[in-house]
C-alpha cells in the first residue's frame, strides 16, 4: 500500500477546530507570570532549536550535518543562510517562513558568526535589529514547583560505565533482561548484560549509519534506524546469529526521511517517525515492503511515536507541536494542535497509560502534559528545576500503576509524576548533565536509562518501604488555553 500526501488533511483540520471548540482543562488556574528563564529573543536560541542537533553546538558540524564554521569559501552569510534554509541543496530539509522567518534567520547568521569569530577570530558583523513581533513571546508558565529530591534511603541509583561502546540515544530491555542501546556515537549496536555488568558492543554493517531509534520484540531482535548520510535504513540484529538486516528506505517522498523513533505494530512490524519526511514508515518484516504515511503539517518534525491498542499510530511533532494520529489501514492522518502551539512547547517523548491517554514531554515548557483522545482535553504539569534549568524535559514512560516517569535535562534528574495527587519526585542523577535520552522498565520495576553525554547507563531502582518526598501543594496543572 502507498499511501499519497494529503489523505485526511481536510479531516485533520475538522478534527483540530473540535479540539479548539472543547473545554481545554479540568482546572483553570490563573497563569503566574515568571521571570523568562530561557530567552526565546537570542539566535543562540533559534539555532539551538532548529540547527545545533545537525550542526553541532559549536558549528563545527557532526556526522550529519556540514561545518558552518571554518569554511573554505568565507563565513556563513544571511543571504547564504536564506538560501539554504528555502532551496537547501543535498539532503538538508527546507524550513518555510512560516517555521523560521527571515528576521529569526538573521539572529540566526548573527550567532554563526559569533561561533566564526570564536573558531577564527574573523570580524563580528552588527547585531540585526529584530522587531519584538518578529519573535514568540515568553510563555506565562507558572513557576516550576519547589519539590523536596526524594530521600536517598528510599532509592537506589547505579551507574555503569559503557568505555568504548560510546554514548547513546535510544534504550530498551529485551525480554531476557539484557538492555540494548543505540551507540550513535561509535556508529554500533550496545548489549549490557546487568547479571555479570559485562557491556558488547557490534559495530554496524552501514558505515555512518548513526544509529538512533531503536526497540526490542518480545522474540529478542533488536530493530534500529540508520538515519546516517547519504541512506536512510531500518535494521534489525539478532543476537542470537549476530548477524544484522538492513532494509533500505526510498528515496521518496524527500531524499532524506530522517528515521528516527521506532515502535512496533501489533503484527510487530517497525513502524517509525521520518523527523525530516513528515510522516510515518512501517515496514512489513515479512517481505520488506515499505508504507509511507504522510501528516498534514509541513516541516512537522514528528519525534515520539507510539501505537495504540486500536493499531492507530501516535507521534508527537516537535516543530509543529501537534499530535497526529494514524489509521495505518486507510493512512487517515489526524492532527490535534498543543493549545499553546504558538508559544512553542516542543513535544518530544509520547506514551499511553491504561486508560488510552497519550502523556507527552514539552521540551521547551520543561513540562509534561496529557491529551484524552475521548474528550480532546489537555492538561499539563511544570515539572521541578532541581536548582538547574527550569526547561528540557524529554523522555517519558508510563508505569504499571499508570504513574509518569520522565527525564528532565535542565534539571539532571529522574522524575515520578502521579496524575492521581498532581504530585512530583525527584530523583537527582549523580553526574552533572547525564541527559537521558531514553528510558525503560525491566521485569522487576528497575527503571533504566541512557545518557547522550558520556557513555554511561543509569539503573533506577525505588525501594517498597516508602515514597520519595514531594511537595502536591505547589505541582499545580498549567492552563492549557485554546
Amino acid at each position: 500500500m502507498r499511501v499519497r500526501r494529503g489523505i485526511g488533511s481536510a479531516l485533520a483540520a475538522s478534527a483540530a477546530a473540535l479540539l479548539l471548540a472543547l473545554p481545554v482543562c479540568a482546572q483553570q488556574p490563573d497563569p503566574v507570570s515568571a521571570s523568562p528563564e530561557v530567552d526565546r529573543t537570542t539566535g543562540a536560541y533559534f539555532y539551538a532549536r532548529y540547527c545545533a542537533a545537525c550542526h553541532g553546538r559549536d558549528g563545527r558540524g557532526t556526522l550529519v550535518g556540514f561545518p558552518l564554521v571554518e569554511r573554505p569559501s568565507g563565513p556563513v552569510t544571511l543571504e547564504l543562510l536564506l538560501e539554504s534554509l528555502r532551496t537547501p541543496l543535498q539532503l538538508m530539509p527546507s524550513f518555510p517562513r512560516d517555521v523560521i522567518n527571515d528576521d529569526v534567520a538573521a539572529l540566526i547568521a548573527y550567532h554563526i558568526a559569533t561561533l566564526e569569530h570564536a573558531a577564527t577570530g574573523a570580524a563580528m558583523p552588527s547585531p540585526p535589529e529584530v522587531p519584538a513581533t518578529a519573535l514568540r513571546a515568553d510563555p506565562a508558565l507558572p513557576p516550576p514547583p519547589d519539590v523536596t529530591p526524594a530521600d536517598p534511603r528510599t532509592y537506589e541509583i547505579k551507574e555503569f560505565d559503557a568505555g568504548s561502546c560510546g554514548v547513546g540515544h535510544d534504550l530498551a530491555v529485551a525480554p531476557d533482561g539484557r538492555v540494548w542501546y543505540a551507540g550513535i556515537e561509535r556508529n554500533t549496536i550496545v548489549m549490557f548484560d546487568p547479571r555479570g555488568e559485562r557491556f558488547r558492543c557490534w559495530p554496524v554493517p552501514t558505515r555512518n549509519g548513526q544509529p538512533q531509534g531503536l526497540r526490542v520484540d518480545r522474540d529478542g531482535l533488536v530493530w534500529f534506524t540508520l538515519p546516517g548520510l547519504p541512506d536512510n535504513k531500518i535494521a534489525m540484529f539478532d543476537p542470537r546469529t549476530e548477524l544484522f538486516s538492513e532494509f533500505m528506505l526510498p528515496h521518496r517522498p524527500r531524499p532524506f526521511v530522517y528515521p528516527h523513533t521506532l515502535a512496533f505494530s501489533a503484527e510487530r512490524d517497525p513502524v517509525f517517525s521520518l523527523a525530516y519526511g513528515d510522516g510515518a514508515g512501517r515496514i512489513d518484516r515479512k517481505t520488506g515492503h515499505f508504507d509511507f504515511f504522510p501528516v498534514p503539517t509541513y516541516r512537522a518534525y514528528p519525534d515520539g511515536i507510539e501505537v495504540a491498542r486500536n493499531g492507530h499510530i501516535w507521534m508527537a511533532e516537535f516543530i509543529a507541536n501537534k499530535l497526529v494520529e494514524i489509521d495505518p489501514r486507510t493512512g487517515k492522518a489526524f492532527e490535534y494542535p498543543h493549545p499553546r502551539a504558538s508559544e512553542d512547547p516542543g513535544l518530544r517523548g509520547i506514551a499511553f497509560d491504561s486508560r488510552g491517554n497519550v502523556w507527552l514531554s514539552e521540551h521547551e515548557f520543561g513540562s509534561i502534559s496529557m491529551f484524552d483522545p475521548r474528550t480532546r482535553r489537555w492538561r499539563g504539569w511544570r515539572a521541578p528545576a532541581n536548582g538547574g534549568k527550569a526547561y528540557g524535559t524529554y523522555a517519558v514512560n508510563v508505569d504499571r500503576r499508570d504513574a509518569i516517569w520522565f527525564s528532565h535535562f535542565g534539571g539532571n534528574y529522574i522524575g515520578r509524576f502521579d496524575p492521581r495527587t498532581d504530585a512530583f519526585s525527584v530523583y537527582p542523577l549523580p553526574t552533572p548533565d547525564t541527559n537521558c535520552r531514553s528510558m525503560d522498565f525491566a521485569r522487576d520495576g528497575a527503571l533504566w536509562c541512557v545518557s547522550s553525554r558520556m557513555p554511561k547507563l543509569v539503573r533506577l531502582t525505588v525501594k517498597p518501604a516508602g515514597p520519595a518526598t514531594y511537595s502536591p501543594t505547589l505541582s499545580a496543572p498549567i492552563p492549557h488555553q485554546p
